[in-house]
């Protein structure tokens, strides 16, 4: 005997798979619930696009959506997931980056250790020469005078 499925049964199977498989439909409702509670707007007039496109909306949404997010985050987020080439030229800018930085600190290296240099031969030569102390020399074969 086949059972009989309600309008309830029915509507939460649809949402239930909706979810599962991302469907554009329960994204688009998703949205204009958003907006309708963020703009308390009637979501009927949402939905029906009587307050705004459907891009419109979607934008806000998106705007919103990223608000919370930093920049570097965000520019993480296109790279990889928008513009892949900007990864790569990214990755080039760090690496060229940590190359300039690395040539930097050999050179701040080498003047720092050319300027101790100077500075001890600058000491070593204001130090003022004092004659060394008189020599006492004696002979086994001296003879008194």
């Amino acid at each position: 005997m086949k059972r009989k499925t309600t309008i309830y049964e029915a509507l939460q199977t649809e949402v239930i798979a909706d979810i599962l498989t991302h469907s554009d439909m329960n994204f688009f409702r998703k949205v204009c619930r958003w907006y309708s509670t963020t703009f308390h707007t009637p979501l009927d007039q949402v939905i029906n696009g009587d307050i705004m496109q459907w891009d419109e909306i979607l934008l806000h949404y998106y705007e919103t959506q990223m608000e919370g997010i930093g920049y570097n985050e965000v520019y993480e987020v296109a790279t990889k997931e928008y513009i892949p080439e900007l990864a790569e030229q990214y990755e080039e800018e760090n690496r060229e980056f940590a190359k300039a930085l690395v040539k930097e600190q050999k050179e701040t290296l080498k003047k720092a250790k050319a300027k101790e240099k100077k500075a001890a031969l600058k000491q070593n030569n204001n130090k003022e020469l004092t004659p060394p102390p008189p020599m006492k020399l004696s002979f086994d074969n001296d003879e008194e005078v």
